[in-house]
């Protein structure tokens, strides 16, 4: 079972599947401290209080906790892994060569998707398709997705997610955005297509849902990214009431899609990665004026592995040979 919250409170959900507790609970993440160890890629410049964290061993997966009553402390992993992907439309062949990529990662505890699960979300039988490419990860541990642009009408997007262990039973049609808590992480999965069109009510969730965790380290999954240099572009209109919560909360990573390449940048205390190479066609960069000294670029299919420690959060991504494309280090 795990806990996770929509709009009106922690609902527990039953799993019928090992996975990692996902609850309110322990961890006081430190001052902001940013390391980057890339592979690949250049390094971006660091601040006099950066150093370089090592990579931790590998953590087993932690058995599923049932939460009908008090959980004792040591029953709540501090250390785990996590998946993240996102673009998975148009070319299915290519997800299912993503997701049996993502299931050699046998120590991951949930995965979560950036949206673009199908092309066109008014055919049910792209769903169908996307059920059974993914039918063998979510047969294996919860499945987090957020909605693309692609993926509407909601109607059909909300009857695929209700297939997905990890997605609370309220979400719906007119609220497909929720969160949840993992380890010492607190986790927002948006609705960017909800928000350009000025849903406030979502932007208020989001602040109040990340402002109830002070002593959390948070992270926002979301289509539409603050800053891409590919065809689609920055979104201005989400960056200009999003980044003010971002900064007041103090999120500290972001997970983006729509371009589909990988880009990492870091700008205003946060981290935004677009992972957006999980079987749709690849993008070339059309706004080369984006792109900022540091910043990470690559054209491949590829997912992101997470990494959390004690002390750190580590993102890797990976193409589907299994090379490193780049790699990073958040301090705790």
């Amino acid at each position: 079972m795990i806990l996770v919250t929509a709009r009106g409170g922690w609902v527990p959900v039953l799993l019928l599947i090992p996975c990692l507790m996902l609850a309110v609970g322990c961890g006081r993440p430190s001052q902001e401290s940013q390391v980057a160890q890339l592979t690949k890629a250049p390094l971006a410049p660091l601040e006099e209080s950066q150093a370089d964290l090592p990579l931790e061993p590998q953590a087993e997966p932690a058995p599923m906790q049932a939460l009908a009553g008090p959980t004792p402390p040591q029953t709540r992993p501090a250390e785990f892994t996590f998946l993240v992907y996102g673009d998975t439309r148009s070319f299915p062949e290519v997800h299912r060569e993503c997701v049996a990529q993502l299931l050699r990662h046998t120590d991951a505890s949930f995965v979560c998707h950036t949206g673009d699960m199908v092309g066109d979300g008014s055919k049910w039988s792209q769903w169908e398709q996307f059920l059974e490419i993914t039918a063998p990860l979510r047969q294996r541990m919860p499945y987090c997705a957020a909605i693309g642009n692609h993926d509407l009408p909601r109607e059909n997007a909300v009857r695929a997610m209700r297939q997905m262990p990890g997605i609370p039973p309220d979400v719906n049609e007119s609220a497909t955005y929720y969160g949840f808590d993992a380890g010492f992480l607190r986790i927002a999965m948006l609705d960017s297509e909800s928000m350009i069109k000025g849903d406030d009510r979502q932007y208020e969730w989001a602040r109040a849902f990340f402002a109830q965790a002070p002593d959390r380290f948070k992270i926002i999954m979301l289509h539409r990214p603050l800053w891409s240099p590919g065809p689609n572009g920055s979104c201005g209109i989400i960056r200009e009431k999003l980044l003010p919560i971002i900064r007041e909360t103090g999120v500290r990573l972001m997970f983006t899609a729509h371009d589909h390449m990988y880009y990492r940048t870091y700008r205003e205390g946060l981290t935004q990665v677009i992972t957006a190479g999980g079987g749709a066609p690849l993008y070339d960069v059309e706004s080369p004026q984006v792109i900022i000294e540091g910043d990470v670029l690559n054209k491949t299919h590829h997912y992101c592995r997470v990494d959390v420690r004690l002390d750190a959060v580590t993102v890797t991504a990976l193409d589907y040979e299994g090379r490193v494309i780049d790699q990073f280090h958040l301090a705790r």
